[in-house]
């Protein structure tokens, strides 16, 4: 699978492809697109502020998720900022039995941001308990179990090659079923604790 920026009469689109064994290419557009990053959101404002506004072209945004299929494994991408989002990480790490993100940090240099998304994707595997393989082209690229540990990674702006098995799993955890889980759960110990304190 490789990242792809696909040019088209109605804009550029932020792609996914994969390439199988059988000649066949699956294809994903990235549909959450980052702020400022891929889009100029409030755009009048923003070029009334600034004039550069108007020379950063909008990515076009997919419509559609992809669930990539392989001889051994199912897996729905996510690609750079899908990954931050809660609530559509979690919806599409439901048809997938492992994890897979894809990730272009170059334009945030030595930042943290690297490191940051790479935290982020340790707790999406732990809270899918699915195991996870992230890929960053100048960023932090490595595996990650089904615990959130680090099983292998490469260090920022190292160019290297890895590789590993990733064990398979279709459990669904109470998050993955339900976004507001844990929500829900302090506010039934809070309501518990209150009703049982009243009672007392």
């Amino acid at each position: 699978m490789i990242g792809a920026v696909l040019n088209g009469e109605d804009g550029p689109k932020n792609a996914a492809i994969l390439y199988k064994d059988n000649g066949n290419i699956e294809q994903y557009i990235k549909r959450d697109l980052a702020p400022f990053g891929e889009y100029i959101p409030l755009r009048t404002i923003a070029e009334r502020i600034s004039p550069l506004a108007k020379e950063i072209t909008d990515f076009i945004p997919g419509s559609n998720s992809a669930v990539f299929s392989t001889e051994n494994g199912v897996f729905t991408p996510l690609i750079c900022f899908e990954l931050l989002d809660d609530a559509f990480a979690t919806k599409t790490n439901l048809k997938s039995n492992f994890l897979v993100s894809i990730t272009n940090n170059a334009t945030f240099g030595k930042s943290s941001e690297a490191a940051q998304q790479f935290l982020i994707a340790r707790v999406r595997a732990y809270e899918s308990r699915k195991e996870a393989a992230i890929v960053s082209t100048t960023g932090y690229t490595g595996f990650i179990d089904s615990k959130g540990r680090v099983m292998v990674q490469a260090a920022q702006f190292d160019q290297s090659a890895t590789s590993r098995e990733i064990s398979l799993n279709n459990y669904q955890t109470p998050i993955s079923k339900n976004r507001n889980f844990p929500e829900l759960l302090v506010t039934a110990i809070f309501l518990l604790t209150f009703y049982r304190r009243k009672r007392g």
